[in-house]
């Protein structure tokens, strides 16, 4: 995975949305230079399919690079990847307390456990990493906050730094994928997730969004 990351100073949702595009292109064109293919920066466009998910495309064509977004003011970030076969999702957030509502709303039985274990002043970034992360995930399926974040099992990640390549659970069924957090100073974190694409229902969803691309749309959040 290739990251891009803009610090702007302009507030609004018409200047994330344009940062936030912005910063996907850049990590299009570095995930492209990665693989050795060397491309223009003006001849990157992201284009939104039907279900809101951002896809990149070179010179007008659907590119074979898979990208995610998010914003989070004063930041805009993005993910790119030229490897086949995947999905990816990005999530930026401000570290802040959650309430107890909140956290009992997206986290497992496990993993409230596993967090409670943490000293107290590792807990508060590691929530806001896990709800970041679960995030990423459901963006990098395709299906955003429409499916409910206990769904989501991230028990394996909590806690487990350095690692890079591990397991998650959706609706019960294991997902080897590779992830990416990192810290903005003292206040934001950011994660990226990149999930193999396969035969499940997932995997078919994201096979079929060639077909759902439309023209002349702005990537979402």
């Amino acid at each position: 995975m290739t990251v891009a990351l803009i610090r702007h100073v302009r507030n609004g949702r018409k200047a994330l949305h344009e940062a936030g595009e912005e910063a996907a292109r850049r990590a299009v064109r570095t995930a492209c230079r990665a693989s050795h293919r060397e491309i223009a920066l003006e001849s990157v466009a992201i284009e939104k399919d039907a279900m809101g998910k951002p896809h990149g495309l070179i010179s007008g064509e659907l590119s074979p690079v898979a990208v995610s977004i998010s914003h989070s003011f004063p930041f805009a970030f993005a993910v790119a990847s030229v490897i086949p076969g995947i999905c990816l999702g990005a999530d930026i957030e401000r570290i802040r307390p959650l309430s107890a509502a909140v956290i009992d709303a997206f986290l497992t039985k496990r993993e409230a456990k596993l967090l409670a274990r943490l000293p107290p002043h590792e807990q508060r970034v590691e929530l806001v990493r896990c709800w970041s992360l679960k995030e990423s995930v459901l963006k990098a399926i395709g299906i955003g906050l429409r499916m409910h974040p206990r769904r989501v099992d991230i028990s394996q990640i909590i806690g487990a730094k350095g690692k890079s390549h591990i397991s998650i659970g959706i609706d019960d069924v294991m997902h080897k994928v590779r992830i990416w957090s990192s810290l903005m100073g003292n206040e934001y974190i950011a994660t990226a997730i990149a999930i193999p694409t396969t035969s499940t229902y997932y995997g078919s969803v994201n096979l079929k969004r060639r077909s759902a691309l439309y023209g002349n749309s702005r990537c979402s959040s």
